[in-house]
C-alpha cells in the first residue's frame, strides 16, 4: 500500500535504535502513457489505443472508455462510468482495439491502477458524425 515507511536497526543489549532510513512506497505515475493516431472518430469506427506502462503497475491494471465529463483521478470513479474496458495483464506497451461509442462527444481512455485507486494516465478524444 501506498505511504511512508522506516527500516531500522536496534541494538537489543542497550535497547537503542542505531540507525534508521525513511523511503515510500507510491503509485508509479511515470512512464504509463496512452495515445491515439487521431483524436477524431465516428460513431462505431474501430479506435487503436497504444499504451505504455510502468513495470511497476499491478498485473490487473485497467484501461476503461469513459465520458470526458467524470471527473479524473478515482480508479472507483472510473470503473461505475465506463463502457467497456480491458487489462493491461502487465505488459510494459502495446495496442489495444476499441470501438467508439455510438452517441456524439468527448471521450477518454484512463489506465486505472487498481491497489491504490489511482488514474495513471488518460487520453482525451471525440466522437462525431461524419
Amino acid at each position: 500500500k501506498i505511504g511512508k515507511y522506516d527500516f531500522r536497526m536496534n541494538e537489543t543489549t542497550n535497547d537503542k535504535e542505531i540507525t534508521a532510513v525513511e523511503f515510500e512506497v507510491a503509485v508509479p505515475m511515470e512512464g504509463n502513457k496512452l495515445s491515439l493516431n487521431k483524436n477524431s472518430f465516428a460513431p462505431g469506427e474501430q479506435i487503436i489505443l497504444n499504451f505504455t506502462a510502468s513495470p511497476l503497475l499491478p498485473q490487473n491494471t485497467w484501461i476503461g472508455l469513459i465520458p470526458a465529463h467524470v471527473a479524473h483521478g478515482s480508479t472507483k470513479r472510473n470503473n461505475q462510468h465506463d463502457s467497456t474496458y480491458q487489462t493491461v495483464y502487465g505488459k510494459a506497451s502495446g495496442q489495444m482495439k476499441f470501438t467508439a461509442p455510438r452517441d456524439p462527444g468527448k471521450y477518454t481512455f484512463r489506465m486505472n491502477e487498481t491497489t491504490n485507486d489511482k488514474e495513471v494516465a488518460s487520453v482525451t478524444f471525440t466522437v462525431s458524425k461524419r
